[in-house]
């Protein structure tokens, strides 16, 4: 195993043992804030389920969000669709290669194509999941479906790219949770500056490295590219349960939670 072997190892560890922490502070914490209605004090009803989970999705953005700081909330429902599409993907891609496995198929290298005993490597694995738009990569795995995925992947970098530039930006001009415009009529001319942060700077810088990586490994500006989208993206990955992105992988509990709460007229 060579050094990026061995690093795709140590930063899928290092995830693991983060999330498993952050999902049970999670969910002490959830248990003790969430207050539980006996079935006769229950409010009545939300007209359905699905309103109330469309609500739950929706309501803040028109209400406070994209009120409050179009730029920011731009950049948010931007780069969330594409993360939402490159999550998808790469869980499309895992699926895909267990199943491919399954049914016995030799795994190719994820650049060249060609078999060999390096392909069960872990940079391997990785780059046939996190490179899955490579011709190698992508026709072992999408058959003759990968020129459509391709087209994905494209309009997810350019979500991506516009959505994470408005948030660096908003950032970097100290924008970031600012109250910009008027909520509504009881909060006329409330204000609030916005922040920097040191920490939302880093993330922000390295999603954007990450996105430039796979822009150029699929416009094959590099022949080695897609490792360089893998380091990233495994130094991402090992990151993420120790930043303020941790919420990505609770964020199905959270959505629930937040359901729960809107069902019993917790929330507003």
């Amino acid at each position: 195993m060579g050094w990026l072997d061995r690093y795709c190892v140590i930063a899928g560890a290092a995830c693991v043992v983060g999330v498993g922490v952050r999902l049970l502070r999670l969910w002490k914490t959830a248990r003790r804030s969430t207050p539980r209605f006996r079935p006769e004090a229950r409010p009545a009803p939300q007209p359905g389920r699905l309103i109330t989970l469309a609500r739950t999705l929706w309501g803040p953005w028109p209400r406070f969000c994209g009120r409050a700081n179009p730029v920011w909330s731009i950049g948010c429902a931007a780069y969330h669709l594409a993360i939402a599409t490159v999550v998808l993907g790469y869980v499309l891609s895992l699926c895909l290669l267990v199943v491919r496995i399954g049914q016995g198929r030799s795994l190719p290298d994820a650049l060249s194509g060609q078999i060999g005993s390096h392909a069960w490597y872990p940079a391997n694995l990785a780059a046939l999941v996190v490179g899955n738009s490579e011709p190698a990569a992508g026709r072992f795995l999408f058959g003759a479906w990968h020129p459509a995925f391709v087209m994905v992947t494209h309009a997810e970098v350019a979500f991506a790219l516009a959505g994470n530039l408005c948030l660096l930006v908003s950032l970097l001009r100290r924008r970031m949770g600012a109250v910009l415009r008027d909520l509504d009529p009881a909060a006329r001319d409330i204000r609030h500056p916005g922040r920097f942060s040191i920490g939302h700077f880093l993330v922000r810088g390295l999603i954007f490295l990450i996105i430039q990586s796979e822009l150029a490994a699929n416009l094959n500006w590099w022949p080695d590219g897609v490792y360089v989208h893998v380091v990233l993206a495994m130094t991402f990955l090992a990151a993420l349960p120790y930043s303020y992105l941790a919420h990505i992988f609770y964020s199905p509990l959270a959505v629930g939670l937040a359901y729960r709460r809107r069902r019993d007229r917790v929330t507003a």
